[in-house]
């Protein structure tokens, strides 16, 4: 998952790098802590991550962007029950605890457009946008805590046992501000959300509407020009 993630940030950077180059536009490299909710039901938990942004600006109010992120394991648990599926075993129904981790990175590529302010805007503080369209890989883990044959026992709510990556396509958005903190250096914050742009159902979440975020940030821009 990482090798891959690394890799298209690795080639998505040097696309906009070759860009920069030929038009001799200005750039940024960011990087921001963040803290991110997952709310989805049964799923809810809270991580700390870190974003590294790569900004190529084409004028003071239009940026392109790349980032990744990483954040630590989110943990969360639920009691389930598993019903016999013949009538001659015992006992007839289970109760149980599923424990979960999971680990959310995120590739993203998008546009970042400057209501107030800009990105070499110094005397003032901004406002801007971000719009985008991402790649998430969920590191998910689900372990329970008694044995059982799932071949003689029918969960009340599938899921799977063991761990797995699950990928999603998502629409990233987001809402920043900035401040100049010394000449070509920015302190910014954002809150962002993540929507997920493709369903298919994975058995190793109770449901099937991941991502459901929101991600508060903080971090630090230095402009090269």
């Amino acid at each position: 998952m990482l090798p891959l993630l690394k890799k298209l940030f690795f080639f998505s950077t040097l696309y906009f790098a070759s860009l920069q180059a030929g038009a001799q536009y200005t750039f940024s490299i960011a990087t921001d802590l963040n803290l991110l909710h997952h709310f989805t039901r049964n799923e809810s938990f809270t991580a700390i991550g870190q974003t590294v942004y790569y900004q190529l600006h084409f004028s003071k109010k239009e940026t392109a962007y790349a980032w990744v992120s990483y954040h630590t394991g989110g943990k969360f648990k639920n009691d389930l029950s598993a019903v016999a599926t013949d009538s001659i075993t015992t006992p007839q129904r289970l109760s149980f605890t599923a424990s979960s981790r999971v680990n959310f990175s995120h590739i993203s590529l998008g546009w970042k457009h400057y209501f107030r302010g800009g990105s070499n805007e110094e005397q003032t503080w901004g406002l801007y946008t971000t719009t985008g369209l991402g790649i998430l890989f969920a590191h998910v883990e689900n372990n329970f805590n008694k044995e059982f044959d799932t071949a003689h026992y029918q969960l009340s709510q599938p899921l799977l046992k063991g761990s797995a990556t699950v990928r999603r396509l998502t629409l990233d958005l987001g809402l920043g501000t900035e401040y100049a903190l010394a000449p070509s250096i920015f302190l910014y914050g954002e809150l962002r959300t993540w929507l997920a742009a493709s369903d298919y159902p994975s058995a190793y979440f109770y449901n099937n509407n991941v991502p459901r975020v929101l991600l508060l940030t903080g971090g630090i821009r230095i402009l090269f020009d």
